[in-house]
């Protein structure tokens, strides 16, 4: 009896797992090359038998010939051993067959293989963790991102991206798709990157933003800025724009506090933007505090003394005591 050629596709498996015939059944051949399983009876091809060692073997050029059913079919541990080289290889069919669990456990520098190719995930973008968005580099990947991928991102996934991912987002592809809850977790650097195409999109968004991403605001995002978005923005949030950079945004900071009691624009600033927060406003801070803290400090020097006294007292006696009974 002839014996079967092995697949060429993927790489040498130990002889138990070769198939031994055409008749041998799709969950026997875990590893036949997809071309050539498609041609077994007509059926479709499967590789839900295979693992992540196999793919990582597998020579990238050989990853253009991925069928989406293939894809569709393998486990999500074996999405581990997906490389940058195999990734910028898919075919952008094959891609939609893919979903947001699979994704999820794809290595986050296999994401540097991306290109436009990334346009076709859609939906399993929800997969998407922080590391993996972080590690987009190319430019084509990030202008490729659409409304059914940002739609289904975790606000999780939104704190990865760098400013220069986010500077080459398309234009009016944010639509209403962000959230504000999504905004809230995007870098202060990534949120330089939006644009006015971006702003003019954000609306109820805009109660996201927090202090130090409204410092890092670019003047062409700033001339965007609606009133309804400014209205949306916190006391905290509005704070930022008397030290932004730019004077557009600049010129913001009257408007956007003047609905908003200046005091608590001021005060109400949480630890996480303390450390950055300009000096001027860290000196507002201190003197505010300074009357209750020497408050306090009379409080405890008090209650030490009184209580240094007391016991000097009983020391005593009890040295006396001593003395007299020795």
């Amino acid at each position: 009896r002839r014996r079967a050629k092995r697949p060429a596709f993927f790489p040498r498996l130990p002889p138990t797992m070769h198939p031994r015939s055409l008749h041998t059944t799709l969950l026997a051949l875990p590893l036949l090359a997809p071309l050539a399983v498609a041609t077994v009876h007509g059926a479709q091809p499967s590789c839900v038998n295979v693992t992540a060692a196999q793919v990582a073997g597998t020579p990238a050029a050989n990853c253009r010939a991925l069928p989406q059913p293939c894809l569709a079919t393998m486990r999500p541990e074996a999405f581990e051993g997906f490389s940058k080289e195999c990734v910028a290889n898919l075919d952008g069919n094959a891609i939609q067959g893919i979903n947001a669990k699979q994704i999820s456990h794809m290595p986050p520098d296999a994401f540097q293989g991306w290109s436009s190719n990334i346009e076709y995930m859609g939906p399993a973008c929800g997969g998407w963790t922080a590391d993996q968005a972080g590690n987009l580099t190319d430019e084509h990947a990030c202008e490729a991102l659409g409304q059914d991928c940002f739609a289904a991102l975790t606000s999780d996934a939104y704190a990865g991206f760098t400013f220069s991912c986010v500077s080459n987002w398309r234009d009016n592809e944010l639509g209403g798709s962000v959230t504000a809850k999504d905004l809230a977790k995007m870098s202060p650097a990534s949120v330089a990157g939006l644009n006015d195409h971006d702003m003019s999109a954000f609306s109820d968004q805009c109660a996201g933003f927090r202090y130090l991403q409204v410092v890092q605001l670019s003047e062409l995002a700033c001339t965007a800025i609606s009133p309804d978005c400014i209205q949306k923005m916190s006391t905290r949030a509005c704070a930022g724009f008397a030290y932004a950079k730019s004077p557009v945004c600049q010129a913001l900071s009257e408007q956007c506090t003047s609905e908003k009691e200046q005091t608590q624009s001021t005060l109400d600033i949480s630890e996480e933007d303390f450390e950055a927060t300009p000096a001027s406003l860290i000196e507002h801070r201190a003197s505010s505090t300074s009357l209750g803290q020497v408050g306090i400090l009379f409080v405890v020097i008090a209650t030490l003394g009184f209580f240094g006294v007391r016991y000097s007292r009983i020391f005593k006696r009890s040295i006396k005591y001593k003395s007299i009974h020795w």
